[in-house]
Formats: C-alpha cells, structure tokens, sequence
C-alpha cells in the first residue's frame, strides 16, 4: 500500500497512456503518431525505476551504496524525451529561424550526451548539462509554437489542438526540471530543504494533467494541421 501511495504519478501515467490508444484515431497519421509508444515507455521506465528505489531485488548497479541508484535510466530516458519532441516541433513550426535553433539546440544536446559520462558519473548522477540544454529548448520550443497557434487559430480550435497541449504541459515541467537537478546535485541541504522534490512531482503532475486534458478535448490533429497551415 506504501508503494501505491507514494507513486501514485504511475496511476497518472497509466491514464495518459490509455487515452493515448483510445484517441490514436485522431492522430495517427500525424507526426505525433508515436505517442503511445512514448508514454508506455515513460510508464515502464517509472515502473523500473521505483522498484529499484524501493526493493533491494532490483538493482543495477552491484555496489551497496549505490544499489538503489536508477539514474541511468532517467538519463536515457531524457535524452529519448527530447529528441522526440525536437522532431515534432521541428516538424510543425513555421519559423526557419526557430526550426535552426532546434537544429543547432539538437546538436549542442548530443554533444552534452556524450560529455557527460567523463565529467560526471552517470550511472550514480543526472546527465545535468543535457538536463539544461534539453529543457530550455524544449521550453522554447513549445513557447514558439504556442505563440504561432494562437496567432493562427481560433480559441476553441486551438483548445482542441492535442500539441498545444503537449507544449504547454512541457512549458510548465521543464522550466523548473534542470534547476530542481542542478541543487540536487550541487546543493543538496537546500534541495531538501526548500522540499523540491514535492515541487518536483506537483510539476510533473501538472504537465501530464495538461497532458490528459489535451486528450479528453483533441479534435483530428489532422483536419486542425491542415486548418492551421501546417
């Protein structure tokens, strides 16, 4: 029962990926089409990661300090998260200034990826430079395309745009994400005190809620593309 309750956010992302299946008619054949695969992957990699917090039978690393350690799959995990979406606004933007800066955003993200594991551990530690290029292109990202589609639709069709939805529930994570990660590692007594990881799980809670409400009110993504230009 402790288990359920303390990651209740599995409930949450068993919910977005359900209705990610029963709405893939409205999407699938866009370039968001790939969603489902994603959230059933954020769902078992959650799912992983807290029995190896929280069991001893599960473990990656074979050192008794660092047995319930599970950084290595968030790592990968991130770098998954924003290349996906990088494409899908890459895709869907009108900007050519905008769809350089994804490119080059792209590029600088590879290159943290493979810095990293020689500056920090990444099996024990968050991958923290990727953690700040990826969020901030992606906040960027989504901001870029929020703006174009509110300039180019309607209110109530904008409403039913599934990646307006999308962008603003990454809008609303990732612009504390990299920061949480940076006083976890480098300022820990003030990550615990100011109770981040409470912050943490509210803002991922409020990104999938934005997530599911995207669902629950989408129209066809295809009609709304070609309605917006796109």
């Amino acid at each position: 029962m402790d288990f359920i309750k303390e990651n209740y956010i599995l409930f949450v992302y068993l919910i977005t990926v359900v209705l990610s299946i029963v709405r893939y008619k409205l999407y699938f054949d866009t370039p968001l089409k790939y969603l489902p695969i994603l959230f059933s992957y954020t769902l078992l990699m959650e799912i992983l990661g807290a029995l190896i917090r929280d069991f001893e039978n599960f473990q990656l690393i074979y050192q008794e300090e660092y047995e319930a350690y599970n950084s290595i799959i968030y790592n990968i995990f991130d770098v998954v998260w924003y290349g996906y979406f990088f494409r899908i606004f890459w895709l869907t933007v009108k900007s050519e200034k905008a769809k350089k800066i994804i490119v080059w955003g792209t590029v600088a993200l590879v290159i943290a990826s493979l810095v990293n594991p020689f500056i920090q551990n990444v099996m024990i530690r968050p991958q923290n430079f990727a953690i700040v290029i990826g969020s901030c292109l992606l906040v960027y990202c989504s901001v870029q395309y929020i703006i174009e589609v509110k300039k180019g639709s309607s209110k109530v069709l904008k409403s039913r745009n599934l990646l307006f939805w999308l962008g603003a529930g990454n809008i609303i994570f990732h612009s504390f994400y990299p920061w949480a990660m940076l006083l976890l590692e480098y300022d820990y007594n003030t990550y615990r005190t100011a109770n981040l990881y409470s912050w943490h799980m509210a803002a991922l809670s409020m990104m999938y809620a934005c997530f599911i409400l995207g669902y629950l009110k989408m129209a066809s993504m295809n009609r709304f593309m070609k309605m917006d230009g796109r």
